[in-house]
Order: structure tokens, then C-alpha cells, then sequence
């Protein structure tokens, strides 16, 4: 956009307008059919002036090409099309629509103003299609000449009111249809088939979740022009789970979900969640087949079903359960060994069961309201009426005595009792009671009463302040106390010393509270030994709630407390045992897949104690994956062959990394048609075993290699000794190989890692003795040996002492060596030594090499890569000794001098 562009905009009647006056008076329109707009038609700019300052939608297409201009209001409309549509022609703008829009247009164009009322048209303004629905009127625009030159539009898009309509419509259709549905199943059902059809989709899946589990489970699915409705457990959408299952995550964020499948997008969908009380329960999801743009209508009738289904079927399940509730409360009443009775706020009675009507022999109609009086004593009618009617005036519980008549026509004694019945919100709803013939209690009080010496425990009475007022003879057997001791608290003297403040302090409290009272203590037979009883005691109390009296027993537990504590102590040595050798026991249930892991477990695996995931699944993320097959294998074959036993080894790796080997042996248990219900086995951590075995292994190895190094060393010993006679032969070889025995010694005290050089020096002067040795100078530094290069110089040295005590310097008393060594570091590492002998007999150079000689230069270059070089002086011998260090040669060598000497 240029100058030339920027002067077209002149003409005042494009002033202000907003955004598009701004884009109008920047636009370069000299390609534009309209030209400048300083020669725009006075119709036409006067229509574009009123335009542009509108609110309004609206838009002018003009001239031949009905080039379009849209003022602010018209902007949402064009979506992704603005602002790039400003000037071109309308056709070219909406292709997607002219076909529909086209005899409008053509009407207008005429001189015929045209109206549309909530007019559908299929938009592409967002780079796909979408419905849409627009009140708008097109309407003629006159040039000068009078002659139409394009034509007005004033509009409105409604598709929002369209499709809220549509929506509430919609559901108020499947309200009405979902109304007298009884099942839950058949309204998720019903509500799938008109959701799926309202938006022509593809599927609608109704799943139940389990946020803590993380399972999925469709329980209703329908497809277009395939099924709908109920699954069997058969059919259970594994499929569709499976999509859910991978976006639990995004549910649980309680907003819609949209997400494409397959390749390239074959499918689209939306997953709405239910969430209820901060839980995710459930989820709606629709699907299409290819890809489909969900607009927020959608999105909202999807959520506004989830909801209404919900509720629909929450109202199902409630008035279900309120049925069975009903059903299951009549079928108690009719086989409770009493009669039962239910009453309406207004006290008439609704419910009388069986046991009522067999009593009495009344008929149902004559019963029910207030018609059971008619069964009561005429001597007992009034109190009885007025004991009801006061109690259902005052909302409270009462219990009354009166006489009732039979069947046979005769009047037994009955007690009424009841409960007053109150709703969620407090409202009284009547009353639930019970009528019981008690005719024969005081007979059965009789019999109670021999009964409890029958009984194989102590039973006892007490009054509502705890004083005991009967105790039976087991009692008195035992303790060997009479009544007038153990009654009404003399009974506490035969309780153990320790347990007495306890015992008194629990039934204080007990009474105080008006509960149950038990507790465990010991009491004292009347030869002096204490046994353990359990006493507990139930408080009787009267129609107003008042205790009128406490029932009691005591029965003998003092062999299962025996047993108890043998339990224990044998459990805790169990514990123990099992701590001490490191041993974890995992119980796992082999159909649901639960695994249960003692603590010992868990640290065996390097977890914090109560961390383990409690499936199988949490097991197999311990093992090496490596190792995971072919222990799942193992258990599958086994359970596959019912084996009861299974020894197995894998490894695990640790949080920190670290691997360890695991052993074990478990134990399965089947149930009668064989499957496997349950496993039970131990773990052990045996790496430092196994590491042990893999060192016990290694050095075994070495030994063997090192053994048939030593046995060559040998054989060349033997096999190139010299000597005038047996004897020699035999002193030669020993000297030898005890020289090699010395230095195996040294190098085992290292740990066949390494041995200091002046160690090795001196175990080779050893076989001087003492006063000889006085004579040998050493000095040089510490240096350590790797055990080939020990075993070398040691010969070496061997053959240099043999030689000097037989021939050279220590063959005279006055003859001395001196022995020096050094270390160079560069290039490498280099050891020089230096054998230099003096004051002994002339040396002369010898007329052969002898086995000595040839050992001395040949053995170092042979096993370590050095030399030595020998010089018959006459004054003495002198040796030179050359021979590269393996950098490997350890610096903690056993020291046993110090240099020098």
C-alpha cells in the first residue's frame, strides 16, 4: 500500500466507522471493480457512511461483481474470512452458502426486498463447516439513475437461540420419556439412542469409573443403525474403555474432553465427566465417525444429558432400593417371632404383620387405623388408648403392659413397645413397635433362674447402681465365698490383686455411661490359684430408657489366654527368625491379583515400608525386565500344572539403582474345580551368596592358572639344573624351589596383589643365615611387585646369593655386598638393580654358561620383559638387573622392613 493508496481516502463519508472505517480508508483500491471511492456513486457512499457507523450487522454488495463491504458489526459473522474479504465479490466471500442465498439475492437485485427468519446455512468461516442460523433482510439499493446498483443486508445470527431452543426442547422431550422409566439401565438406554440421534452421531457410551482403581467399564453403548442399549457383562466396550482409561487425568479436571482417534482423525470425540462430591464417577462420551468440530451448543446438551441421566437414574436406583427396602421390612415382620406394627403421624395404623393377625385373628380391614384396640382387655382399653395417644401427641417412646386377646378367645399379657420414626428433615412419620406375649415370663423367669446354675459360667444380677443382688452357685463353687461375703460387692475380693482397680474402674464407667461393660481379669479359686475370666454385662432398661437392672457373665477364658500368649511368644520368635535372615513373605491373591507384602518385603526391595502398590503389576515394575518373562513364565506353567510348590530366582533393581538376586519358594493354594486362589512365599536377598560364589569361582580359576604357572617354573627348574652328582642335583633344585616357596608366601600376604622389592631381596638372603647376611648392603626405595615380577627377581637373586656364597664375595669372610636399586618414571616406569661384589676371592670370566647364568639373564626378559647384564670383574661380580613395573602393582603391599639396611 502506497501514497497513491493512502490519498483515495479523502471522501469524508468514510469517516470514523471504526475498525472497518480504518481498514475502508487504508485500503488500496485501484484494483478494485469499486475503483476510488471519491468516485463512489452518492447512493452508494451515503448507504456505506450510515453502514460503517452502525452497530448493527450489516453489510452492501455493489455493482456488477457485488463487491462486499461489512461494517464492525458483520465482523464476528465473517470468522476466519476477515479481513482478507473486504472488496471482493460476494459469490467468491461465500461460496459454501450462494447456492442457498442466491434466489435472495436475485429477488433483491430485481426490486424486490426479501426477509429470512431464522434461515440455516452450513458456513465454512472457521475453516470447517458448521451450522448456523441468521434473521436477515436483503433489501434494493437505487443508484441516481434510479437503476439498482447492488443491494443492502441488515442481519442478526441466532444460532445460538436456535440451538438453546433446540436444546431445551430436546430436553424436555427426554424428561418426559425418562419420567415412568423404572430401570436404570433402560433410561441410560433410552437417553444414548435420543442423544445420538439429536446430534447424528456416530456413538454415544455411557462408562462407570473408578478413580482408585483406574477402571473403566461401559455399561451402556449405542450405535447408529446397529444396537443400543444395555451390555451384558460380556460385552463391555473394552475398546472404548481402553480410550477412556488413557484421559482419566484430563476427566478428573471435571471439563469436557475432545480428542480424534484413529489414522489421520477417523474419529472424533467428546467425553464429558461425572463428578460427584469431589469423585469421578462416570463419563458421557459421543462419538463421530470422521472429523467433526463440537461447537459449545454441543458441548452443553452433552453435559445437560450426563446430568439429567444421572438424576434419572439416581431417582431409579432410589425408589428401587425404597421398594426393596418396603419389601424386605415386610418379609422380616412377617417371620419375626413377634408382633409388628407401623403407624401414620396421625397414629392410625398403615402395617400389622402376619404374627398379628395369627395372634388375634382379626382380618386386615378390621385392624388397620385404630381397629387393634378392638383386641385389647375391655379393662385395659382406655390406658392403653391414652398411653398411645399421649406418647403420639409428645413424639417420645413408650412401652405399656396389657391384656390382649387370642384367637381361641382367651387374654394373655402382652407388652407394646415403640420408637417414634423421624424423616431426613426432622418430621415425624409415626411409629415402628412390637407386641410380645409375656404371659409365661414369670414362669421363664423360674426356669432362667435354674438355668444360670446349668450354665458353665459365673451369672450374675445387679441393680442400676452396680450392686450385685444374685450370683449363681458356679460362683460360690469357685471362690468358695457365701452369699453374705459376695454379696452386693464383697464378690470383688476374689478378683487378683493387680486387676481389681482396673476391673472396678471399667464397670464404674460402664454404668456412668449406660454400656456394654467387659473386661478381662483374673479371679481367685478357693485353693488360691487365679484364673482368667472375660466378664461382660448387658444393662436392661425400661420403656423410657432407664436402666432398670444389668445381666452378667463370666466364663472361664484362662486356657485360651494360655494359648494365646504361647501364640505370641511363638510368633514373635517366628518375627524374629524371619528379621535375622532377611526373609520377605508376599501373600498373593491370584484372581483379583492383590498382593500383600510383609515389611521385611519391602525393605528386601529397597522400598519404604507401606510404599508397595499391592498388585501384581507393582511386583513386575521390581523386576529386571530382562529377568520378567521368564518368571511369569514359571508361574503360569505352574499354575497351568497345579503345582503346589515353586522355588524360583530373579533379580530385582532398586530405587537407588542398585541390582540385587532374589531366591524363593512359594506354596499355591486351588480351590475344588483347580484354579489357583492364592500364593504364598518367602523371599531372600542372596547377592552377597551369589557374589561370593562368583569371587569362590574366580579365585578357584586363578589358583589353577597360578598352580600351572608354578608346575612349568618347575619342570624348567628341574629340567635345566646341572650337577656333578646327585646330591648336587638335589640341593640345587631345593634351593630353588624353596626360594619359590618363600616368595608364594610373601605374595599370599598380599593377597596375590603384590610384594615390596626389598622383601623379596631379603626372603633370598635368608638362606645365608644370620651372620652372613651382616655382610649385604641394601638401599632404594620402597617399591611394590607384581607377583610374576616378585617370582622372577627371586630366582634371580637366589642364584646370585648361591653363587656368591659358594664362589664369589660371602665365600671369605672378608668379602661384602652391596645391593642398590632405583626407580626412573620416564619414559615409563623402570626399575635398575644393581648386585655389586667385592673382597672376595679374583673372579674369572667362566669358559661356559651354566644353568645360573642362563637363568639369571634369560628368565627376566621371559616372564616380565626385562634383562640383566652380567660383568665378571675381577675385584667381583657385578649384576645389573633392568625390568619395566606394571602400573597395576598395588601400593599396599604387606610391609615387613623398612629400606636400607
Amino acid at each position: 500500500m502506497g501514497a497513491k493508496g493512502a490519498s483515495l481516502m479523502e471522501p469524508g463519508f468514510l469517516t470514523g466507522g471504526g475498525e472497518m472505517g480504518a481498514r475502508m480508508r487504508a485500503h488500496d483500491w485501484t484494483g478494485s471493480p469499486l475503483g476510488d471511492p471519491g468516485g463512489w456513486p452518492l447512493s452508494l457512499r451515503t448507504a456505506v457512511g450510515l453502514m460503517i457507523n452502525s452497530r448493527h450487522p450489516m453489510f452492501i454488495a455493489w455493482g456488477p461483481e457485488l463487491a462486499f463491504l461489512y461494517n464492525d458489526g458483520y465482523v464476528p459473522i465473517f470468522g476466519a474470512k476477515h479481513p482478507g474479504a473486504l472488496g471482493l465479490p460476494f459469490h467468491e466471500i461465500w461460496a459454501e452458502i450462494w447456492e442457498d442465498i442466491r434466489p435472495l439475492v436475485e429477488r433483491a437485485l430485481a426490486g424486490e426486498p426479501t426477509w429470512s427468519d431464522d434461515l440455516h446455512l452450513v458456513m465454512e468461516r472457521n475453516g470447517y463447516p458448521e451450522d448456523t442460523w441468521y434473521t436477515f433482510s436483503y433489501s434494493p439499493i437505487r443508484d441516481e439513475s434510479g437503476a439498482i446498483g447492488g443491494m443492502f443486508c441488515a442481519c442478526q445470527e441466532t444460532t445460538s437461540r436456535v440451538l438453546a431452543e433446540r436444546r431445551d426442547a430436546f430436553l424436555l422431550r427426554l424428561e418426559d420419556r425418562l419420567r415412568g422409566l423404572a430401570d436404570p439401565e433402560e433410561i441410560e438406554a433410552v437417553a444414548a439412542e435420543a442423544l445420538g440421534r439429536s446430534l447424528a452421531a456416530s456413538g454415544v457410551h455411557y462408562a462407570a469409573i473408578d478413580g482408585a482403581s483406574r477402571s473403566v467399564r461401559v455399561v451402556c453403548e449405542w450405535i447408529e443403525d446397529r444396537s443400543e442399549g444395555r451390555l451384558s457383562p460380556g460385552n463391555s466396550g473394552t475398546g472404548f474403555a481402553t480410550g477412556l482409561r488413557n484421559i482419566l487425568d484430563n476427566l478428573r479436571t471435571g471439563r469436557p474432553v475432545l480428542r480424534t482417534e484413529g489414522p489421520g482423525g477417523a474419529q472424533s470425540a467428546l467425553d464429558v465427566p461425572l463428578i460427584k462430591e469431589g469423585r469421578l464417577l462416570g463419563a458421557l462420551s459421543v462419538t463421530h465417525a470422521g472429523q467433526r468440530h463440537w461447537n459449545g451448543a454441543e458441548i452443553r446438551l452433552v453435559e445437560a444429558v450426563a446430568e439429567r441421566t444421572w438424576a434419572a437414574v439416581e431417582r431409579a436406583r432410589a425408589e428401587a432400593q425404597a421398594r426393596e427396602s418396603e419389601a424386605r421390612f415386610r418379609n422380616m415382620a412377617d417371620h419375626a417371632p413377634m408382633m409388628m406394627w407401623v403407624t401414620e403421624p396421625d397414629g392410625s395404623c398403615s402395617y400389622l404383620n402376619r404374627g398379628w393377625y395369627e395372634f388375634t385373628g382379626q382380618a386386615e380391614a378390621e385392624a388397620l387405623g385404630f381397629g387393634w384396640l378392638e383386641a385389647t382387655h375391655p379393662d385395659d382399653r382406655a390406658e392403653a388408648e391414652r398411653i398411645f395417644r399421649d406418647a403420639n401427641i409428645t413424639q417420645r417412646p413408650f412401652r405399656l403392659e396389657y391384656r390382649l386377646r387370642g384367637s381361641d378367645g382367651a387374654y394373655r399379657w402382652a407388652i407394646d413397645a415403640a420408637a417414634p420414626r423421624f424423616g431426613p428433615d426432622g418430621t415425624f412419620l409415626g411409629y415402628v413397635g412390637s407386641v410380645i406375649d409375656i404371659d409365661e415370663r414369670r414362669e421363664a423367669e423360674a426356669r432362667l433362674q435354674a438355668l444360670t446354675n446349668v450354665v458353665p459360667a459365673f451369672v450374675w444380677f445387679a441393680t442400676p447402681d452396680g450392686q450385685l443382688h444374685y450370683l449363681n452357685e458356679r460362683w460360690y463353687a469357685y471362690t468358695g465365698q457365701r452369699p453374705d461375703d459376695a454379696l452386693p460387692d464383697g464378690w470383688a475380693k476374689a478378683l487378683h490383686p493387680d486387676d481389681a482397680e482396673r476391673t472396678q474402674g471399667i464397670w464404674s464407667e460402664a454404668r456412668r455411661r449406660g454400656v456394654t461393660y467387659e473386661v478381662e481379669c483374673r479371679y481367685r479359686r478357693h485353693d488360691g490359684e487365679h484364673r482368667w475370666y472375660v466378664a461382660r454385662a448387658e444393662p436392661f432398661r425400661d420403656a423410657g430408657g432407664s436402666i432398670t437392672a444389668w445381666f452378667g457373665t463370666s466364663i472361664d477364658i484362662h486356657d485360651r489366654k494360655m494359648a494365646e500368649a504361647a501364640l505370641a511368644e511363638s510368633q514373635e520368635r517366628l518375627d524374629l527368625a524371619v528379621r535375622a535372615h532377611g526373609i520377605g513373605i508376599i501373600d498373593w491373591s491370584v484372581p483379583t491379583g492383590r498382593i500383600v507384602w510383609s515389611e521385611q518385603a519391602e525393605r528386601l526391595f529397597g522400598l519404604e515400608p507401606g510404599s508397595f502398590g499391592g498388585d501384581i503389576a507393582s511386583w513386575a515394575r521390581q523386576v529386571l525386565p530382562e529377568d520378567l518373562p521368564a518368571m511369569q513364565l514359571r508361574m503360569a506353567e505352574a499354575i497351568a500344572r497345579q503345582d503346589e510348590h515353586l522355588d524360583f530366582a530373579f533379580r530385582i533393581r532398586r530405587r537407588d539403582g542398585e541390582i540385587r538376586h532374589i531366591e524363593g519358594s512359594s506354596f499355591f493354594l486351588y480351590d475344588s474345580e483347580g484354579r489357583a486362589q492364592r500364593m504364598v512365599g518367602t523371599n531372600v536377598d542372596v547377592t552377597e551368596r551369589r557374589r561370593a560364589e562368583e569371587h569362590q569361582r574366580v579365585l578357584m580359576n586363578e589358583i589353577d592358572h597360578r598352580a600351572r604357572n608354578l608346575l612349568a617354573v618347575v619342570q624348567s627348574i628341574v629340567r635345566q639344573t646341572r650337577a656333578e652328582g646327585a646330591e648336587d642335583f638335589r640341593r640345587a633344585v631345593l634351593g630353588r624351589l624353596q626360594m619359590l616357596a618363600r616368595t608364594h608366601t610373601l605374595l599370599a600376604e598380599g593377597q596375590w596383589s603384590a610384594a615390596l622389592l626389598q622383601d623379596v631381596v631379603s626372603d633370598a638372603l635368608d638362606a645365608l643365615g644370620p651372620g652372613d647376611k651382616t655382610r649385604i648392603v641394601l638401599s632404594g626405595p620402597e617399591v611394590p611387585l607384581t607377583p610374576k615380577a616378585a617370582q622372577a627377581i627371586a630366582l634371580v637373586m637366589h642364584e646370585l646369593v648361591t653363587n656368591a656364597a659358594k664362589h664369589g664375595a660371602l665365600s671369605t669372610s672378608e668379602g661384602r655386598i652391596e645391593v642398590s636399586w632405583s626407580l626412573a618414571t620416564e619414559p615409563a616406569r623402570m626399575l635398575t638393580l644393581d648386585w655389586c661384589e667385592a673382597g672376595g676371592p679374583r673372579v674369572e670370566p667362566p669358559k661356559r654358561r651354566g644353568f645360573g647364568t642362563k637363568l639369571i639373564e634369560l628368565s627376566l626378559a621371559a616372564e616380565v620383559g626385562g634383562g640383566a647384564e652380567l660383568d665378571f670383574r675381577p675385584e667381583g661380580l657385578r649384576c645389573r638387573i633392568q625390568l619395566p613395573l606394571d602400573d597395576r602393582a598395588s601400593a599396599e603391599a604387606p610391609r615387613r622392613s623398612a629400606s636400607g639396611g
